[in-house]
C-alpha cells in the first residue's frame, strides 16, 4: 500500500492509496480482511451442514451460485487476487467436507479434480468495471 494514509474499510473493502503502471495516484480497493474471514467462515459451515443432507451433485450447483452472489458482489477491478484466493479456498474446503462424509475417503485430489472439470464451479470474474462506469 502506497502513500500515508490510512486505509478505510468500508462497504466490505479496504479502500488504500495505490499507484497505477505509470505511477500515478489511483485508489486501491481489495476485499476487507474482516469480511473475507467471515465469508470463508459461513462457507466452511454451509458446507459442513449441506454433505451429507443432498447429493455432491445437487449442492454442488448451489456452492457455484454462492461463488457467483461473491463474485458479483465483489468483483471490481483491482480485487481480482482476493476473488482467485476465494475461489480456490472454497474449492480446497470442498474438498474437505466431501471426503468427511463417511470413513472411508470419497475423492483422492486427483478425482476431485477430474470432478472439477466435469463439473466446474465458476471462475473470478471481473463484474464491475471501474475505469468504465456504464453499468
Amino acid at each position: 500500500m502506497a502513500g500515508n494514509a490510512k486505509p478505510l474499510t468500508i462497504f466490505g473493502f479496504t479502500h488504500f492509496c495505490d499507484k497505477s503502471g505509470w505511477g500515478n495516484f489511483k485508489l486501491g480497493r481489495k476485499t476487507s480482511r474482516k469480511k473475507f474471514r467471515q465469508k470463508m467462515t459461513e462457507m466452511n459451515m454451509w458446507l459442513k451442514r449441506i454433505r451429507n443432507r443432498v447429493e455432491l451433485k445437487v449442492w454442488w450447483k448451489v456452492l457455484g451460485l454462492k461463488l457467483l452472489g461473491h463474485y458479483r458482489y465483489y468483483g471490481m477491478n483491482g480485487n481480482f487476487r482476493m476473488l482467485k484466493n476465494f475461489y480456490h479456498q472454497v474449492v480446497r474446503l470442498a474438498f474437505k467436507w466431501v471426503n468427511r462424509r463417511s470413513q472411508r475417503k470419497s475423492y483422492n485430489w486427483t478425482q476431485f479434480l477430474r470432478f472439477i472439470l466435469f463439473n466446474p464451479p465458476p471462475k473470478p470474474k471481473i463484474y464491475h468495471s471501474l475505469h468504465n462506469l456504464n453499468p
